[in-house]
């Protein structure tokens, strides 16, 4: 098979049109496969660290095939524990360096890839992989014609490797850019306590002044490496798990907890910024979710808290409501709370509820905050 002339002008083409927008991943990938009858062809970026498919563009796959891809084979290809340790612009065949047959027992390859025509035999591009993303152009076509496929389409890869490589760099830069921006302006929101942005793997990516003094003095939080961890260990095991899921998108009970040595105490509060979902670079690119924290120094007259009377009158707590408000106060969790007072941990979510709709709030770390105001 003989690679007409004009196809890599078309996809050098297309490259240099950038910015790309979904639809013209679809397209490149379209003109790609074109030339190679039976094959379908995909860009997809992945990140291994959290087992994400972060977006998936394919040509000549079914709609109930793409789907089922995204939702649950992604996570199974077995293929990409080979991706993962080559280094970005890698080409390969399969067959030569994976053999298919080697998959042969695998759910990806029985349940997913053979009910597409058998396209066991694939060529792939790795074009950029780092901080556990891989972004990767592939291909898959019948095993009877890898013999003629395989020489042709890594010639192809080979020739839209620096290409490639050129755009990626540059539009991860243009991410890179905007979240820095969007980490800045989380800062500056909070710009009266020590706050700081990190990474699922707890990289300090933005701080402010009082976060770089904090990291300084080393008493409540120490950067080591580039990584915060927090000076108590157990509070430091639920803080980087924390961080881990809400990076992946997952939702966490955990938003604030107590940091306490022999030092001092302190109150650390996390959320996530950003969301993958609502902010994209070109289509490919996802904006990587990011935590956002601070850090409170609890003094002694800090762990005080308003009188009933006050609380009534601000907010129209009850007795209990305001208990409940002082107990998280002192760094008690929820189920602590219900198990110390007698009461049931149903009920001690409904009483934080009904907390909240009287406060304004809707979460706990917003409530310790509010009520960290009234008694500085």
């Amino acid at each position: 098979m003989d690679i007409k002339a004009d196809l890599i002008n078309d996809l050098e083409a297309m490259i240099d049109g950038i910015p790309f927008g979904a639809s013209s991943w679809f397209d490149f990938v379209s003109r790609l496969a074109s030339d190679f009858p039976g094959s379908f062809a995909a860009i997809h970026n992945a990140n291994f660290s959290l087992s994400q498919l972060n977006s998936f563009y394919p040509y000549n796959i079914g709609d109930d095939f793409v789907r089922s891809y995204r939702d649950h084979y992604a996570a199974l290809n077995p293929w990409e524990g080979y991706w993962a340790r080559v280094p970005a612009g890698t080409v390969a065949a399969s067959e030569r360096v994976a053999p298919a047959a080697m998959f042969q027992n695998s759910e990806f390859y029985n349940d997913w890839l053979k009910p597409q025509n058998n396209v066991a035999a694939g060529s792939g591009l790795k074009i950029a992989g780092d901080d556990g993303e891989t972004i990767r152009l592939l291909m898959h076509y019948p095993l009877d014609k890898a013999a003629s496929y395989d020489d042709n389409a890594v010639r192809v890869m080979e020739r839209l490797r620096g290409s490639l490589g050129r755009t990626m760099q540059m539009l991860r830069s243009m991410r890179e850019s905007t979240e820095a921006e969007i980490g800045r302006a989380a800062l500056v929101a909070r710009g009266d306590r020590a706050a700081f942005v990190v990474d699922a793997g707890c990289h300090v990516e933005e701080a402010n002044d009082r976060a770089e003094a904090l990291f300084r003095a080393g008493q409540a939080v120490a950067v080591r490496h580039g990584r915060v961890v927090l000076r108590q260990p157990s509070a430091h095991e639920q803080f980087s798990e924390a961080v881990w899921r809400l990076c992946r998108g997952e939702p966490v009970a955990l938003n604030s907890l107590p940091l306490e040595n022999e030092v001092g105490r302190w109150l650390v509060s996390i959320a996530a910024i950003g969301s993958g979902a609502t902010y994209e670079i070109s289509g490919l690119l996802a904006f990587r979710r990011r935590v956002f924290v601070t850090i409170t120094p609890l003094s002694a007259e800090r762990l005080s808290f308003p009188e009933r009377a006050t609380t009534r009158r601000l907010f129209q707590l009850s007795p209990a409501e305001h208990d409940l408000c002082a107990r998280l106060m002192q760094g008690y969790t929820l189920n602590e709370i219900a198990d110390a007072t007698g009461i049931s941990r149903e009920t001690a979510r409904s009483r934080l509820k009904s907390i909240f709709i009287k406060t304004g709030v809707t979460r706990q770390a917003e409530l310790i905050l509010l009520f960290s105001k009234l008694v500085l």
